[in-house]
């Protein structure tokens, strides 16, 4: 066991270095970027934070397509989220995906179906007096926010939605009433208790006889409300059962208690745990792969299928596995079919074409490493490695 788990962080950590980037001028490590969008529906300028895969800023994967997270409450949860999100997916367990954090105005107002001033004991509570604007967020979200994103980013229709406490109320409301916008969901110690589980009374209408929905649902709970409030865990609980009964093919949900977690120790292990699921069948099969390379086509043919879009396997553990066949096992046709594959997944790659103008080095076919250098630089013409093989195999 200990041996594979320091395969896999050599594995992981060689597949990062292959998308590293230089440092920046100042040698500053910058995690995203702030922007603001003036809402029309909101009618206020709604901050938001951007975190972008590794492999987007180097223009070596221009053209690739992300899934796209949007993270509720990014004030507390972005930094760590993000972590969670390049950590995974650089260990080829998760697909690279682009962190979209948004930060709060009024959350009691935007996280909120329906107005009360109720809190959970019955309780009037004065703060909740803007309450009930929901279906005015997810309309944000809908018609402003995720085209803007859409249409500035290389972004793929897979979109998870990640809320904590009155933000997993937003996103448990957000799937009973657009399950479309979210194909995936990750919940936190979610608000349920919110006017009387109005979203629970909501979604066994709305979900319980849906039969097409096609989602992955993920609910997490932690033991500080299982001690506070009975009747809360059952309500939970009763949405996950909810979820399960459906009859919908492409629904995938799971329910998991954390007991020795609390309200705000939880969405850290719970945001892991739940990017783990929805990527379930993703993770890149390195060992396998080592033996028998043909197995990484149907591998993601199958997740793919499962996910009803396409998801092709992450570039960097293609080119790991091809450098692995290549320098360890002298596999030359191998690596070349791994390359090939890298290619064809990624066709404006700078980086794939160089590593199977490589493997055509090796092999002693000059004639197609030049071609493959040729076309490296073309789509990034600063490929240093490449102008200078290209210059040693001119010269011959």
């Amino acid at each position: 066991m200990l041996k594979k788990i320091i395969v896999l962080i050599f594995c992981a950590l060689s597949a990062l270095t292959a998308i590293a980037q230089a440092p920046a001028p100042d040698n500053r490590i910058s995690i995203g970027e702030k922007f603001n969008y003036s809402s029309g529906v909101l009618h206020e300028e709604r901050p938001y934070w951007i975190a972008l895969p590794s492999s987007y800023k180097t223009g070596s994967a221009s053209g690739k397509a992300y899934p796209v997270m949007y993270l509720l409450d990014a004030e507390a949860q972005f930094f760590a989220t993000a972590g969670v999100v390049k950590y995974l997916s650089g260990l080829g367990v998760i697909p690279e995906m682009i962190v979209v954090g948004i930060t709060n105005i009024d959350r009691k107002r935007d996280f909120t179906p329906s107005h009360t001033l109720m809190r959970a004991n019955g309780e009037e509570d004065a703060s909740f007096a803007t309450s009930g604007g929901a279906d005015a967020f997810i309309k944000f979200l809908q018609t402003e926010l995720i085209p803007h994103i859409d249409s500035n980013y290389q972004t793929m229709p897979y979109r998870i939605i990640v809320g904590h406490s009155l933000g997993g109320l937003l996103a448990l409301h957000a799937m009973a009433e657009k399950p479309a916008l979210f194909p995936g969901v990750i919940v936190i110690d979610p608000s349920i208790w919110w006017d009387q589980f109005f979203v629970l009374r909501e979604s066994q209408k709305s979900l319980a006889h849906a039969n097409t929905l096609s989602n992955s649902a993920y609910i997490a709970l932690s033991n500080r409300v299982a001690l506070d409030n009975e009747s809360f865990v059952q309500s939970v609980g009763a949405f996950s059962d909810l979820l399960k009964n459906n009859q919908s093919p492409g629904l995938r949900s799971r329910y998991q208690n954390f007991d020795n977690e609390d309200h705000q120790t939880v969405p850290l292990i719970a945001i892991y745990s739940g990017l783990v699921f929805m990527f379930e069948g993703y993770r890149f099969p390195y060992e396998e792969a080592y033996e028998n390379p043909s197995i990484v086509t149907e591998r993601y043919r199958k997740f793919s299928a499962k996910m009803g879009m396409e998801f092709k396997p992450p570039e960097p553990w293609l080119n790991y596995l091809g450098h692995s066949l290549l320098r360890k096992k002298n596999d030359v046709n191998g690596a070349i079919d791994v390359f090939r594959e890298n290619v064809e997944a990624y066709p404006k790659s700078s980086n794939a074409y160089e590593s199977l103008a490589e493997a055509y080095l090796v092999k002693g076919d000059k004639s197609l490493a030049i071609q493959n250098y040729e076309k490296a630089i073309e789509l990034f013409p600063d490929a240093k490695n490449a102008h200078a093989q290209l210059k040693k195999l001119e010269m011959r």
